[in-house]
């Protein structure tokens, strides 16, 4: 089945999610999700959840170094969780106030790269959730973990502990690009990494693809100078600027990522067409 050897893929880490720093521990978390959401979320509080708890500091500049978080190591190299992972046992709950301000795609990371390590098929996936703000698109990212026995992915949002999400409460970039290019779906209310409208859109799109082709935060590569990466054309370029040619390339990469359980491969070569490899990290 093309499920299962799929599967295979994702049960192994890609460029930001081998984790080298306190890999041992993180190791010993296992298979369990549940076990590693929990840890992870010993370590991490997001932002809003910060404010309402009462958390003091630097918002701008918090949110401002979110970027600089782009793998499990830069995450876990965080002064914060080094801290408490130095400080506390893995039973033990620290304060609100010493945990890292991070995002759920943080989040996510970290818990993918926890499972991935036991051999767990899990990806992360970005979009829109339907279950934060009701009736209202919220970027967001989540994951999505693969079941053996059901051959079927199950919608997991580890930020928000909820393990069993289901379908109708997300859109993926991928299928938002698709609804939105189909005027099925009123883009003016998306909002995503401060782009708006159907620049998010096309945000949300490379995101998922980039996800799916386990380069999952690259996009935080392409918003530093320094970082390495190139950007591709198709990421600077304002949505209204795009030809009638780059709008039906990004129309197949999201066919592509929409069927990426069908064909992987097509998939793979519809991504290298925009992101070169001047553009990522080495797998």
């Amino acid at each position: 089945m093309q499920n299962d050897s799929l599967a295979e893929f994702y049960a192994t880490a890609g460029p930001y999610t081998e984790p080298t720093v306190y890999r041992e521990r993180l190791r010993r978390i296992g298979a369990d999700y549940e076990r590693a959401v929990s840890f992870v979320a010993r370590l991490i509080i997001h932002p809003i959840e910060a404010k309402r708890a009462g958390v003091r500091g630097n918002y701008r500049s918090i949110l401002r170094d979110h970027v600089f978080h782009r793998t499990v190591d830069d995450i876990f190299q965080n002064a914060s969780i080094s801290n408490i992972l130095d400080e506390y046992p893995d039973d033990e709950t620290p304060p609100i106030d010493q945990r890292a301000i991070l995002s759920c795609d943080h989040v996510a990371l970290s818990v993918i790269s926890i499972l991935r390590l036991s051999g767990l098929a899990i990806r992360m996936r970005a979009g829109f959730a339907l279950h934060i703000i009701p009736d209202t698109p919220v970027a967001h990212w989540l994951c999505e973990r693969y079941d053996r026995t059901e051959r079927s992915w199950i919608l997991s949002d580890p930020e928000r502990k909820v393990p069993v999400l289901p379908p109708e409460k997300w859109v993926s970039g991928s299928r938002a690009w698709l609804l939105g290019r189909a005027g099925e779906l009123d883009t003016d209310q998306l909002t995503m990494s401060s782009r708006t409208g159907n620049n998010a859109l096309k945000f949300a799109l490379l995101a998922d693809s980039n996800c799916l082709m386990k380069h999952e935060l690259l996009t935080y590569d392409w918003m530093i100078t320094r970082s390495g990466q190139q950007k591709p054309p198709l990421y600077s370029k304002p949505y209204s600027a795009l030809t009638d040619e780059e709008l039906e390339l990004l129309d197949s990469l999201a066919l592509g990522c929409f069927s990426v359980d069908v064909d992987r491969n097509s998939l793979t070569i519809l991504w290298q067409n925009i992101v070169k490899p001047e553009n990522r990290r080495p797998a």
